[in-house]
C-alpha cells in the first residue's frame, strides 16, 4: 500500500508541516532502537538465567549424592552449600599465599567446578594440591615443624616448561634447604601426578608414583639430576657423585582418577610419620597396598576444614554454622588495608537476581 501523501517527506511537504512530519519520524526510530534494545536486554537476562538453572540442578546432584552415599568421610557441606548460596552472584574465590609456603607469593583461584571435582573424586587441578599443601604448611607451622619439611610450587616445576626452567626452580627451593629437611615436589608429568622427596645434602631422591613402582617420566628425572647439580654447585662442591633415586612402594590408586589425591595422602603420611627423630624411614613407612576410602576422604576433609578456614564467607544473615563454627564477615570486605589474604572479587556484569528455595533434602543443613 502507498504512503498517503500528507505523510510522505519526500511529497513535496515545507514550512512547519513538514517539520513536524520529519520530528514523527525520527521519533518512531528513536522507539523503535529502543524497543530492540529492551528485547535484547531481556533475551540476555533469560539466557542467564537458564544457564543458573543448570549450574544450580548440576551442584544440587552432588549434594545429593555426599548425603545418600553412605561411605562418605565428608559430613561438612557448608562449603559447597556457600557455592549453592552464592553461585547467583558469581563470586570469585582467591587465595594469597605468602613467601613462606613456596618462597614467593603465589595466588590462586579456586572455582565451583573445582570444588565439585574434589567432592566427586575426578582428576583434580593443581590449585586443589596447592591450596592442600597451604593447609599442611599451615598445620606444621602451629607445632613448630617448618624446619622439617620445605614444599615446592608444583606450577614452578610442571611438564609445561623446559628442562632448565623446571631445574632452575627446583634448584631455588633446594638452595634453601637445610641439612635435615625433607624437600616435597609433587609434579604434573601430563596428566598424572606423582610426587618426589629430596634430600638434597645426600643427593637421595625418593619417587612416590601412585600408578607405578619404577621411574617412568625421564624428562623430570633428569630436571631434578640437573637441579641436584646446580645445589652442588651452589655450595661449592666438585663432586660428581650422581643422585640416588629410591622407588618407594606407596600405595596404588584404585582407578585412572585419583592421583592426585594419592599425592595429597602421601604428602600427609609422610609429615606426620617423619617428624620425630628416628621415626620410620620413607621406604618402610608404607605398608598397605591402597588406601581405604575413610583415609581419603578424612583427607578430603581436611581440605574442606582448611576452606572454610580461610576463605570467611559474606551472607545477609549473619548465622553461624551448627557443623563448623566460623566467622562469616571476611576482614578484606570491612577493612580494604588489613593483610588478612581472602580477596573476594564480585563480577562487573550486572546478572538477574532471584530468591533461591532451598530443597528439602537440604532441610537440616545451614544454607
Amino acid at each position: 500500500m502507498a504512503t498517503p501523501p500528507h505523510l510522505d517527506p519526500a511529497g513535496g511537504r515545507k514550512g512547519l508541516e513538514g517539520e513536524k512530519i520529519k520530528r514523527i519520524f525520527d521519533m518512531e526510530i528513536v522507539y523503535l532502537s529502543a524497543e530492540e534494545m529492551r528485547r535484547k536486554t531481556e533475551e540476555s537476562e533469560r539466557r542467564a538465567i537458564r544457564d543458573q538453572d543448570t549450574q544450580l540442578k548440576k551442584l544440587e546432584g552432588i549434594i545429593k549424592s555426599l548425603i545418600h552415599r553412605p561411605d562418605s568421610g565428608m559430613p561438612k557441606l557448608e562449603l559447597l552449600q556457600y557455592y549453592f548460596e552464592l553461585i547467583h552472584e558469581k563470586i570469585n574465590l582467591s587465595m594469597m599465599l605468602n613467601d613462606d609456603v613456596f618462597g614467593k607469593k603465589y595466588k590462586i583461584f579456586i572455582f565451583l567446578e573445582d570444588v565439585n571435582k574434589f567432592c566427586l573424586l575426578e582428576p583434580i587441578p593443581d590449585c586443589c594440591i596447592i591450596s592442600y599443601m597451604w593447609y599442611l604448611h599451615r598445620e606444621m607451622k602451629k607445632e613448630n615443624m617448618l624446619h622439617k619439611f620445605r614444599f615446592v610450587n608444583p606450577n614452578n616445576i610442571s611438564n609445561r616448561l623446559t628442562r632448565n626452567q623446571r631445574a632452575r626452580s627446583l634448584a631455588d627451593r633446594l638452595i634453601g634447604a637445610s641439612a635435615d629437611q625433607l624437600v616435597l615436589a609433587p609434579c604434573n608429568v601430563g596428566f598424572h601426578w606423582i610426587l618426589t622427596v629430596i634430600q638434597p645434602y645426600t643427593k637421595t631422591v625418593f619417587l612416590f608414583d601412585p600408578l607405578s613402582h619404577r621411574i617412568r617420566h625421564n624428562a623430570w628425572k633428569d630436571a631434578v639430576d640437573d637441579a641436584l647439580s646446580m645445589f652442588s654447585s651452589s655450595k661449592g662442591e666438585n663432586e660428581k657423585k650422581s643422585p640416588t633415586w629410591v622407588v618407594v612402594k606407596a600405595p596404588r590408586q584404585p582407578d585412572s582418577k585419583q592421583c592426585g589425591f594419592y599425592i595429597m595422602q602421601y604428602m600427609r603420611e609422610i609429615i606426620r610419620t617423619c617428624r620425630y627423630p628416628g621415626s620410620i624411614s620413607l621406604q618402610k613407612m608404607f605398608t598397605e597396598r591402597s588406601y581405604s576410602m575413610s583415609e581419603i576422604d578424612e583427607m578430603r576433609s581436611e581440605w574442606t576444614d582448611g576452606i572454610l578456614d580461610h576463605f570467611r564467607l559474606p551472607t545477609d544473615q549473619q548465622a553461624v554454622s551448627p557443623i563448623h563454627s566460623i566467622t562469616l564477615t571476611s576482614a578484606a570486605m570491612i577493612d580494604p588495608t588489613t593483610t588478612f589474604p581472602t580477596v573476594l572479587t564480585r563480577p562487573t556484569t550486572a546478572r538477574p537476581t532471584r530468591t533461591i528455595k532451598k530443597p528439602s533434602y537440604l532441610k537440616n543443613y545451614y544454607i
